[in-house]
Order: structure tokens, then sequence, then C-alpha cells
């Protein structure tokens, strides 16, 4: 708008035209403003559900991540016991064969009289069942 035309039309409605038309021009842009802040007002509400949402499920999902952290610990515990307990079995058996080896190297005989002694237990219980039930 030119400067004269401005100058003209304010001087149309004189002061009190001027602090009315202030006035209206204030008044457009509290509007404004306040429409502009229900809206963000809006937005954070909207946000503020959604976030107390997020918040949720990650409490949610920490609580089975320790659950599940929890079972792991557990297994791998029991593994190591299961493997300990191979591995001591496997170092037993180991232990006995070395040792019978030595033995068979150093006494043969004590082994064949332990063998030996084994098979006369075994035959005399066999006779005295036998015995005991002549029938059979």
């Amino acid at each position: 708008m030119d400067p004269n035309t401005l100058a003209a039309t304010l001087t149309q409605f004189g002061v009190a035209g001027l602090i009315g038309w202030m006035w209206l021009s204030e008044r457009r842009a509290a509007a404004e403003r306040d429409r502009h802040l229900a809206q963000a007002h809006e937005r954070i509400a909207q946000d503020r559900v959604a976030m107390n949402a997020v918040l949720e499920a990650l409490r949610d999902n920490t609580r089975v991540l320790g659950g599940v952290e929890s079972t792991l610990r557990g297994l791998a515990s029991d593994l190591g016991r299961f493997h300990r307990g191979q591995r001591d079995q496997r170092d037993q058996r180991d232990q006995r064969a070395s040792r019978d080896s030595r033995a068979m190297r150093t006494h043969p005989e004590s082994l064949y009289a332990e063998r030996d002694a084994l098979s006369r237990s075994a035959a005399d219980r066999t006779k005295s069942e036998t015995e005991r039930n002549p029938a059979a």
C-alpha cells in the first residue's frame, strides 16, 4: 500500500480509529498465538501418551530380558556342572585305566588272581543257589 494512501486512511478514522485498528490487530495476533499454543498442547498430550506406551513396553522388555538372562545363567551353570562331571568321570576312567595298565605291567599275577577270585565267588553263588533250590 502506498504510504500516502495509508496516511490518508489513518487520518480519516482519527486517533480512535488508529487505536481500534491496533487493538484488532493485537487481538488477531493473540488469537493466532492461542491457536498455536492449543495445537502445541495437544501435540504434547499425544506425545505423552505415546511416550508412556513406549516406556511401558521398554519396562516389560527389560523385565523379560532379565528373566532370559537369569535362565541363560542357570543353563550355563548347569552345562558347566555337567561338563565338569563328564570331565571328572573321564579323568577317573583314565586314572583307573592307567592304574590297571601299570598294575598289569608290574604285577600281572595280581590281576589274574583278582579275576580268578571273582570267578570262584560267582561259581560259589551258583552252587549255593542250586543247593538251596534243587528243583530248578
